[in-house]
This record gives structure tokens, sequence and C-alpha cells, in this order.
């Protein structure tokens, strides 16, 4: 090349540069308006712009055991109608392995994502076997503000060095709220789902 066209060349790839970086301000600026505050099925307030719904699909989740996969859409269409676009949310489903709302990332909450709610759960059955750690950690690594866990907490539970892995995960930075699903009373010994939310804050 010329030593214009090499200026030219470099010129135009230094413009690109700046151009990719004031999208990714304006981007980032979307979501930077008032925090929002969540609550599912009566809990305390979650507060923050950002939010992940993680919801166990595992046999005992559907009609034939609990029926939490009818009851939360009703409890999630409620908590995303309050949302504003300038908040980001994603829904993941997992049993032995997840699906997700979107493409793994978090969704502008404008009126056409939260309707596809809706579609979303009548394509899921329950069935299959539960893997808590893989539904929690494709939550954590979309670093929302907060993570609603709904689950049995049936068996197995996440093993420690999996939970050192979530906790270490949210850095602080995502608490995890756990809503635990059962015909009786919850259990008075600590269980996986509590530690969560206690390390988690």
């Amino acid at each position: 090349l010329k030593s214009s066209q090499r200026g030219q060349l470099l010129s135009t790839e230094g413009n690109d540069a700046i151009l990719a970086e004031d999208a990714l301000r304006q981007n980032a600026g979307q979501f930077s308006g008032p925090p929002a505050e969540v609550s599912l099925f009566g809990s305390p307030h979650a507060v923050g712009r950002r939010f992940v719904f993680v919801i166990d699909r595992s046999k005992s989740m559907g009609d034939d055991g609990l029926g939490a996969l009818t009851a939360a859409p009703l409890e999630l269409t409620a908590a995303l109608d309050r949302l504003e676009p300038t908040h980001q949310f994603e829904i993941v489903a997992y049993h032995h392995k997840t699906v997700f709302l979107g493409e793994k990332q978090l969704l502008p909450a404008t009126p056409e994502n939260t309707s596809r709610l809706s579609r979303f759960f009548n394509n899921l059955a329950a069935f299959g076997k539960t893997d808590h750690a893989r539904g929690l950690l494709a939550a954590c690594h979309l670093r929302p503000d907060a993570i609603f866990l709904l689950t049995d907490a049936g068996d197995p539970s996440p093993n420690p060095l999996q939970m050192r892995t979530i906790v270490q995960t949210c850095a602080g930075r995502t608490s995890i709220h756990c809503i635990q699903f059962g015909f009786h009373q919850a259990p008075s010994q600590p269980s996986f789902m509590r530690k969560l939310a206690s390390q988690t804050g």
C-alpha cells in the first residue's frame, strides 16, 4: 500500500473502533435506569436491573407432582409486567440439561420479549434427572443482579465444590433468592438453598 492508502486504512480502523466503543456505551446506557423490585410467591424483594429466573423442570415439578411448572408462569408474568424496557431478564429451565427463553443472554424487558413466556412454558415437559448446579451456573454466567431459583430441592444437592463454584461465580455481585416448592413445611436443617441464599446475600 502507498503511504496515503495506509493512512486511510488506519483512519478507517480507528473510526470503526470509536464507533464500536460508542455503541457499547449506548447499549450499557440503555440499562442504567432506576432499579426494579421483584418478588415471587410473596418472597422478599430483590432489587436490581438484571434478573434471571431459574426453574427446575424435573419430573417432580410437573402436574403429576407439585404443579410448579403451571404455577410459576403466572408469578413470572406478574413480575415481568412490572419491569421496564431498561431492565433485563432471562429464564433458565433445567433438569439434566438447560434451556433458555432467549439465546443464552439477557433480554430487554419489552412487551415483545415478556410475551414469549407462555409459549416457553407450554413447550416445557417435566422429566429427567435434576442437576441444580447446571441451572445455577448457567444463570450466574449471565452476570445478573439477582437470581430466583425455583425448585423442590430434590436430590442430588450440589456437592461442596459445586457450591463453592456457584458462590465464587456470583462474586458478591449476584444474590440468589431461593424458593422451595413442597407439600409440607420446609425442613429445619440447613439445605443447600438456605446456604446459597445466605452466602450470596
